[in-house]
Protein backbone atom coordinates (compact mmCIF):
# COMPACT_ATOMS: atom_id res chain seq x y z
CA UNK A 1 0.00 0.00 0.00
CA UNK A 2 1.66 2.91 -0.76
CA UNK A 3 0.54 7.13 0.69
CA UNK A 4 1.18 10.10 -1.17
CA UNK A 5 2.42 12.03 2.15
CA UNK A 6 3.24 11.22 5.73
CA UNK A 7 0.00 12.44 6.90
CA UNK A 8 -1.50 9.73 4.71
CA UNK A 9 0.55 7.39 6.39
CA UNK A 10 0.24 8.55 9.53
CA UNK A 11 -3.92 8.41 9.25
CA UNK A 12 -3.82 4.76 8.00
CA UNK A 13 -1.02 4.12 10.38
CA UNK A 14 -3.89 5.35 13.28
CA UNK A 15 -6.61 2.97 12.23
CA UNK A 16 -5.20 0.10 11.31
CA UNK A 17 -1.45 -0.43 12.86
CA UNK A 18 -2.06 1.59 16.27
CA UNK A 19 0.56 -0.14 18.77
CA UNK A 20 3.27 -1.16 16.05
CA UNK A 21 4.08 2.79 15.09
CA UNK A 22 7.19 3.78 17.05
CA UNK A 23 8.61 0.71 15.89
CA UNK A 24 7.62 1.21 12.18
CA UNK A 25 8.45 4.80 12.32
CA UNK A 26 12.00 3.48 13.18
CA UNK A 27 12.25 1.21 11.04
CA UNK A 28 11.19 3.45 7.82
CA UNK A 29 14.18 5.60 9.00
CA UNK A 30 16.70 3.00 7.15
CA UNK A 31 14.54 1.14 4.93
CA UNK A 32 13.70 1.39 1.20
CA UNK A 33 9.92 2.60 0.21
CA UNK A 34 9.12 -0.97 -1.48
CA UNK A 35 10.12 -2.92 1.96
CA UNK A 36 7.61 -0.35 3.96
CA UNK A 37 5.01 -1.19 1.34
CA UNK A 38 5.47 -4.74 1.92
CA UNK A 39 5.37 -4.13 5.75
CA UNK A 40 2.55 -2.38 5.66
CA UNK A 41 0.78 -5.50 3.18
CA UNK A 42 1.97 -8.44 5.85
CA UNK A 43 0.39 -6.76 8.78
CA UNK A 44 -2.85 -6.24 6.50
CA UNK A 45 -3.04 -10.08 5.39
CA UNK A 46 -2.35 -11.12 8.90
CA UNK A 47 -4.84 -9.36 10.12
CA UNK A 48 -7.70 -9.65 7.23
CA UNK A 49 -6.92 -14.15 8.62
CA UNK A 50 -7.34 -12.60 12.15
CA UNK A 51 -4.29 -13.63 12.93
CA UNK A 52 -0.98 -12.38 14.48
CA UNK A 53 2.65 -13.14 13.87
CA UNK A 54 6.02 -12.44 14.73
CA UNK A 55 7.72 -9.83 11.42
CA UNK A 56 11.32 -9.01 10.97
CA UNK A 57 12.98 -7.36 8.51
CA UNK A 58 16.46 -6.37 7.48
CA UNK A 59 17.61 -2.76 6.74
CA UNK A 60 21.25 -1.77 6.28
CA UNK A 61 21.67 -0.26 8.98
CA UNK A 62 20.39 -3.04 11.78
CA UNK A 63 17.30 -5.46 12.14
CA UNK A 64 14.05 -4.71 13.62
CA UNK A 65 11.24 -6.53 14.34
CA UNK A 66 7.45 -5.94 14.97
CA UNK A 67 6.97 -9.03 17.45
CA UNK A 68 3.75 -9.47 18.89
CA UNK A 69 2.39 -12.97 20.18
CA UNK A 70 2.58 -15.98 17.71
CA UNK A 71 -0.11 -18.43 16.65
CA UNK A 72 -2.86 -15.98 19.06
CA UNK A 73 -5.82 -14.18 17.09
CA UNK A 74 -6.90 -11.07 17.21
CA UNK A 75 -9.05 -11.08 19.50
CA UNK A 76 -7.05 -13.36 21.99
CA UNK A 77 -4.08 -10.94 21.43
CA UNK A 78 -6.11 -7.96 22.47
CA UNK A 79 -7.31 -9.85 25.98
CA UNK A 80 -3.99 -10.79 27.22
CA UNK A 81 -2.99 -8.69 30.21
CA UNK A 82 0.06 -8.44 32.18
CA UNK A 83 -0.35 -5.70 34.92
CA UNK A 84 1.60 -4.20 37.33
CA UNK A 85 1.80 -4.72 40.94
CA UNK A 86 2.15 -1.17 41.41
CA UNK A 87 0.50 0.80 39.59
CA UNK A 88 -2.33 -1.48 38.02
CA UNK A 89 -1.03 -0.23 34.43
CA UNK A 90 -1.76 -3.07 32.16
CA UNK A 91 0.24 -4.29 28.91
CA UNK A 92 -0.40 -7.11 26.15
CA UNK A 93 3.64 -8.05 26.30
CA UNK A 94 5.44 -9.02 29.29
CA UNK A 95 8.34 -7.82 28.47
CA UNK A 96 6.83 -4.04 28.09
CA UNK A 97 5.64 -4.91 31.72
CA UNK A 98 9.29 -5.54 32.81
CA UNK A 99 10.24 -2.22 30.98
CA UNK A 100 7.76 -0.38 32.90
CA UNK A 101 8.34 -2.10 36.19
CA UNK A 102 11.72 -0.72 36.11
CA UNK A 103 10.16 2.90 36.44
CA UNK A 104 8.89 2.00 39.72
CA UNK A 105 12.14 0.06 41.02
CA UNK A 106 14.31 2.94 39.49
CA UNK A 107 16.83 0.41 38.11
CA UNK A 108 18.54 1.85 35.21
CA UNK A 109 21.05 -0.75 33.31
CA UNK A 110 22.03 1.13 30.23
CA UNK A 111 24.46 3.92 30.12
CA UNK A 112 25.20 6.71 27.90
CA UNK A 113 28.92 6.95 26.71
CA UNK A 114 29.19 10.67 25.89
CA UNK A 115 27.90 11.61 29.24
CA UNK A 116 27.18 8.32 31.39
CA UNK A 117 23.32 9.48 32.00
CA UNK A 118 21.22 5.94 33.05
CA UNK A 119 18.33 4.75 31.67
CA UNK A 120 16.16 1.96 32.66
CA UNK A 121 15.72 0.51 28.68
CA UNK A 122 17.64 0.41 25.33
CA UNK A 123 14.86 2.60 23.10
CA UNK A 124 15.75 5.36 25.59
CA UNK A 125 19.38 5.47 25.51
CA UNK A 126 18.93 5.12 21.58
CA UNK A 127 16.86 8.08 21.84
CA UNK A 128 19.27 10.29 24.26
CA UNK A 129 21.78 9.67 22.32
CA UNK A 130 20.93 11.67 19.44
CA UNK A 131 21.04 14.54 21.22
CA UNK A 132 24.51 14.34 21.42
CA UNK A 133 24.82 13.67 17.61
CA UNK A 134 22.06 15.90 16.34
CA UNK A 135 20.89 13.62 14.29
CA UNK A 136 16.72 14.44 13.03
CA UNK A 137 15.43 10.68 11.22
CA UNK A 138 12.00 11.56 11.26
CA UNK A 139 10.95 15.22 8.64
CA UNK A 140 7.21 16.09 8.96
CA UNK A 141 6.64 16.67 5.09
CA UNK A 142 3.61 18.86 6.24
CA UNK A 143 5.91 22.17 7.37
CA UNK A 144 9.85 20.39 7.79
CA UNK A 145 10.00 20.00 11.03
CA UNK A 146 12.83 17.53 11.62
CA UNK A 147 12.42 15.41 14.84
CA UNK A 148 15.20 12.97 16.43
CA UNK A 149 12.57 10.45 17.38
CA UNK A 150 9.56 8.95 15.50
CA UNK A 151 7.66 9.24 18.28
CA UNK A 152 7.76 13.23 18.62
CA UNK A 153 6.85 13.22 14.48
CA UNK A 154 3.84 11.06 15.46
CA UNK A 155 2.60 13.61 18.21
CA UNK A 156 3.50 16.30 15.68
CA UNK A 157 1.48 15.23 13.34
CA UNK A 158 -1.64 15.92 15.09
CA UNK A 159 -0.80 19.62 15.41
CA UNK A 160 -1.67 19.58 11.44
CA UNK A 161 -4.71 17.46 11.52
CA UNK A 162 -6.14 18.96 14.73
CA UNK A 163 -7.06 15.66 16.17
CA UNK A 164 -7.85 15.17 20.05
CA UNK A 165 -8.87 11.68 20.16
CA UNK A 166 -8.04 10.97 24.07
CA UNK A 167 -11.00 12.41 26.67
CA UNK A 168 -11.13 12.21 30.51
CA UNK A 169 -14.05 10.55 31.68
CA UNK A 170 -13.80 12.81 35.09
CA UNK A 171 -14.47 16.39 32.92
CA UNK A 172 -14.63 15.40 29.25
CA UNK A 173 -11.89 17.71 28.50
CA UNK A 174 -9.78 16.20 24.84
CA UNK A 175 -6.22 15.71 24.77
CA UNK A 176 -3.65 15.48 21.76
CA UNK A 177 -1.50 12.85 23.42
CA UNK A 178 -2.40 9.96 25.36
CA UNK A 179 0.46 10.79 27.73
CA UNK A 180 -1.16 14.28 28.56
CA UNK A 181 -4.64 13.06 29.39
CA UNK A 182 -2.96 10.94 31.73
CA UNK A 183 -1.09 13.73 33.39
CA UNK A 184 -4.40 15.58 33.09
CA UNK A 185 -6.26 12.61 35.18
CA UNK A 186 -3.65 13.18 38.28
CA UNK A 187 -5.37 16.49 38.87
CA UNK A 188 -8.56 14.40 40.10
CA UNK A 189 -7.19 11.22 41.31
CA UNK A 190 -4.24 13.24 43.28
CA UNK A 191 -1.85 10.35 42.31
CA UNK A 192 1.82 11.61 42.74
CA UNK A 193 3.99 8.62 41.13
CA UNK A 194 7.04 10.25 41.00
CA UNK A 195 9.18 10.81 44.48
CA UNK A 196 12.69 12.45 45.08
CA UNK A 197 15.03 10.15 46.52
CA UNK A 198 16.56 12.66 48.41
CA UNK A 199 13.85 14.26 50.32
CA UNK A 200 10.48 12.45 49.87
CA UNK A 201 8.83 15.25 47.72
CA UNK A 202 6.37 13.03 45.53
CA UNK A 203 5.36 15.04 41.69
CA UNK A 204 3.00 14.16 39.10
CA UNK A 205 4.98 14.69 36.41
CA UNK A 206 8.30 12.75 35.79
CA UNK A 207 9.53 16.45 34.00
CA UNK A 208 8.80 18.11 37.05
CA UNK A 209 10.89 15.96 39.16
CA UNK A 210 13.46 15.91 37.03
CA UNK A 211 13.82 19.50 37.73
CA UNK A 212 13.37 19.40 41.19
CA UNK A 213 16.39 17.06 41.38
CA UNK A 214 18.26 19.55 39.96
CA UNK A 215 17.39 21.57 43.04
CA UNK A 216 19.63 19.13 45.15
CA UNK A 217 22.56 18.42 42.49
CA UNK A 218 22.73 22.12 41.06
CA UNK A 219 23.21 20.33 37.24
CA UNK A 220 22.56 23.22 34.97
CA UNK A 221 22.73 21.48 31.47
CA UNK A 222 21.40 23.94 29.02
CA UNK A 223 23.51 26.20 27.14
CA UNK A 224 22.98 29.77 26.24
CA UNK A 225 25.02 29.56 22.97
CA UNK A 226 25.20 33.68 22.89
CA UNK A 227 26.24 34.11 26.23
CA UNK A 228 27.21 30.91 27.94
CA UNK A 229 24.87 31.18 30.70
CA UNK A 230 23.64 27.94 31.93
CA UNK A 231 20.14 27.18 33.68
CA UNK A 232 18.38 24.22 34.89
CA UNK A 233 15.63 24.12 32.95
CA UNK A 234 14.82 24.09 29.45
CA UNK A 235 11.75 26.31 29.43
CA UNK A 236 14.42 29.16 31.54
CA UNK A 237 16.71 29.14 29.14
CA UNK A 238 14.05 29.21 26.26
CA UNK A 239 12.70 32.93 28.29
CA UNK A 240 16.79 33.95 28.44
CA UNK A 241 17.07 33.37 24.57
CA UNK A 242 14.24 36.04 24.34
CA UNK A 243 16.64 38.60 25.84
CA UNK A 244 18.90 38.50 23.23
CA UNK A 245 16.59 38.06 20.51
CA UNK A 246 14.10 40.50 21.48
CA UNK A 247 11.13 38.05 20.63
CA UNK A 248 7.94 39.24 22.56
CA UNK A 249 5.09 36.80 21.67
CA UNK A 250 2.77 37.06 24.33
CA UNK A 251 -0.02 39.66 23.44
CA UNK A 252 -2.87 41.29 25.67
CA UNK A 253 -6.37 40.97 24.30
CA UNK A 254 -7.42 44.00 25.90
CA UNK A 255 -4.71 46.34 24.39
CA UNK A 256 -2.43 44.36 21.83
CA UNK A 257 0.82 45.00 24.43
CA UNK A 258 3.00 42.56 24.24
CA UNK A 259 5.65 40.54 26.27
CA UNK A 260 8.52 38.24 25.97
CA UNK A 261 7.16 35.99 29.06
CA UNK A 262 3.81 34.66 29.43
CA UNK A 263 3.82 35.56 33.40
CA UNK A 264 4.11 38.79 32.60
CA UNK A 265 1.23 39.07 30.08
CA UNK A 266 -0.91 37.08 32.82
CA UNK A 267 0.18 39.50 34.78
CA UNK A 268 -0.54 42.57 33.15
CA UNK A 269 -4.17 41.52 32.17
CA UNK A 270 -4.92 41.50 35.73
CA UNK A 271 -4.67 45.30 36.10
CA UNK A 272 -7.81 45.07 33.11
CA UNK A 273 -9.94 42.21 34.19
CA UNK A 274 -9.02 43.65 38.11
CA UNK A 275 -9.12 40.20 39.08
CA UNK A 276 -7.36 39.51 42.26
CA UNK A 277 -6.23 35.99 42.92
CA UNK A 278 -4.12 36.51 45.64
CA UNK A 279 -5.49 36.51 49.16
CA UNK A 280 -3.75 37.42 52.72
CA UNK A 281 -4.67 34.14 55.06
CA UNK A 282 -4.71 36.41 57.99
CA UNK A 283 -7.34 38.92 57.23
CA UNK A 284 -8.37 38.26 53.66
CA UNK A 285 -7.52 41.23 51.81
CA UNK A 286 -6.86 40.28 47.97
CA UNK A 287 -4.55 41.74 45.52
CA UNK A 288 -3.94 41.80 41.79
CA UNK A 289 -0.13 40.29 42.09
CA UNK A 290 1.88 38.13 44.21
CA UNK A 291 4.29 40.58 45.32
CA UNK A 292 1.83 43.16 46.61
CA UNK A 293 0.41 39.91 48.96
CA UNK A 294 3.91 38.98 49.94
CA UNK A 295 4.62 43.10 50.82
CA UNK A 296 1.26 43.20 52.41
CA UNK A 297 2.08 39.89 54.64
CA UNK A 298 4.85 41.93 55.95
CA UNK A 299 2.71 44.20 58.12
CA UNK A 300 1.22 40.98 59.99
CA UNK A 301 4.35 39.95 60.81
CA UNK A 302 6.31 43.20 61.32
CA UNK A 303 8.00 43.30 65.07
Amino acid sequence: MAFSSVACLWKHLKAKHEGKVTALLRFMATSQGSDIQEFLRGIDRDANNGRLQNKSFSSTAQNYSIETTSNMTTSEFQETKNQCSVCQKEFTRLDNLHTHMRTHTGQKAFKCVDCEKEFSDVSSVRKHVRTHTGERLFKCDQCGKEFTHGSSLWNHMTIHTGEKSFKCDECGKTFRLQSNMQIHMRTHSGEKPYTCERCGTAFAQKTNLDRHVRTHTGDKPYKCDECGKRFTNPSDLGKHLRTHTGEKPFMCDVCEKMFSQLQQQQRHTRTHSGEKQFQCGTCGKRFAQAHHLQRHVRTHTKQ
